[in-house]
């Protein structure tokens, strides 16, 4: 028997042993972390609030922006304050991502004014 056949055939029989040891019935809930979710009652007023600046009919402003930014920034940290998790985490640089373009988006409006 060349080396190929023999490294053909200890690959075949890796390949069955690992089929025939893998079991569709694995229990991972020793590893899985426990899902954090957040109760959206806890933040209807922040929501609420966001809503309101964001959908208003008035023309967006420098003033609506800040305060956007302002209230934006508030949420992430009050959504920080609740767990260490990672998903919340992420979850907070979104907002403070959120918060951030909306603040320079503010600036820059400013900026443009003066430029007239």
């Amino acid at each position: 028997m060349s080396f190929a056949a023999i490294r053909h055939t200890l690959a075949i029989a890796l390949s069955v042993f690992s089929l025939c040891a893998c079991k569709g019935d694995a229990d991972f809930g020793r590893v899985m972390t426990t899902p954090v979710t957040l109760n959206a009652d806890e933040y209807r007023g922040e929501i609420t609030g966001i809503d309101r600046l964001v959908f208003d009919e008035k023309p967006f402003g420098e003033t609506r922006r800040a305060a956007l930014a302002g209230k934006l920034d508030e949420l992430a940290k009050r959504v920080k304050a609740s767990s260490d998790s990672r998903f919340i985490t992420i979850e907070v640089l979104e907002l403070k991502r959120l918060a951030e373009v909306t603040h320079h988006s503010a600036e820059q409006a400013i900026v443009e004014r003066f430029r007239r």
